[in-house]
């Protein structure tokens, strides 16, 4: 993997757990303030998947890193353009629908243990399977979290950070 691939995933991976911790330590804020943060992250991961496809050799490139840039691009998109008429049932299953989309890419990827990081190795699945049972608590019980939510969200964002930082050191 080239340095500027690596610095994108890194990136990533920092602004992810950077905007997680944010999420568990002021849980109670207007969650339509964030709607642009969310956006700068979809775009970063959007960036970092999109570049990294394009700089790994033909031989070792996925599509998924191509796909995954591409939908996070559309989630980032509609959040921006959609950032004040959030209700709040619309986010939590925005946010869950997305979680479930990575998880799947996660997943897949980590298929190849070979093309894993030997730091995440198995783990991939585990954090991919996490993020899977969040996004789904979250597209089938958006109102009953409240506060809570938010906390699940925070967690997907930590979870995907850890991820793409373990994908900026892989082999």
């Amino acid at each position: 993997m080239s340095g500027s691939s690596k610095f994108f995933f890194i990136v990533s991976g920092i602004v992810s757990i950077i905007l997680g911790i944010f999420l568990l330590l002021n849980p109670v804020i207007n969650l339509m303030a964030f709607a642009w943060l969310f956006s700068i992250i979809f775009f970063v991961n959007a960036v970092s998947s999109i570049i990294n496809y394009f700089m790994l050799p033909s031989e070792l490139r996925s599509g998924w890193y191509l796909i995954s840039g591409i939908i996070n691009a559309l989630f980032g998109i509609f959040l921006v353009c959609g950032g004040f008429a959030f209700l709040p049932l619309v986010f939590p299953i925005t946010i869950g629908i997305w979680m479930v989309i990575e998880a799947i890419f996660i997943f897949i990827k980590s298929r190849k243990s070979d093309s894993m990081v030997s730091l995440m190795g198995r783990n991939a699945k585990w954090l991919a399977l996490i993020l899977l049972l969040l996004g789904l608590l979250l597209i089938f019980e958006p109102i009953a979290f409240g506060e809570a939510f938010i906390y699940c969200i925070a967690f997907g964002f930590l979870f995907d950070g850890i991820y793409s930082i373990g994908e900026a050191f892989r082999k």
